[in-house]
């Protein structure tokens, strides 16, 4: 096969192919990484504070991660 099918072949599937919209793209993506940033609070929120300082967290922090409310979703 030559270079010159494979050429006209792929632009006979990109013209096909509809386009994804960036939006809908963008919104996957964000609600992925807010699933996975609950899930990284809640594993946080359930160490000690001893843990917490041995992987390197300030009292701050300890007291931020205590302190938050993120918003769980139902699933």
């Amino acid at each position: 096969m030559s270079t010159l099918a494979l050429a006209s072949a792929d632009a006979a599937i990109a013209a096909v192919e509809p386009k994804v919209k960036p939006a809908l793209f963008q919104r996957l993506l964000e609600a992925r990484e807010g699933q996975a940033l609950r899930r990284i609070h809640a594993f946080l929120a359930a160490q000690g504070d001893q843990r917490l300082q041995d992987l390197g967290y300030t009292a701050a922090d300890i007291e931020a991660i205590r302190q938050s409310r993120p918003v769980w979703l139902s699933r």
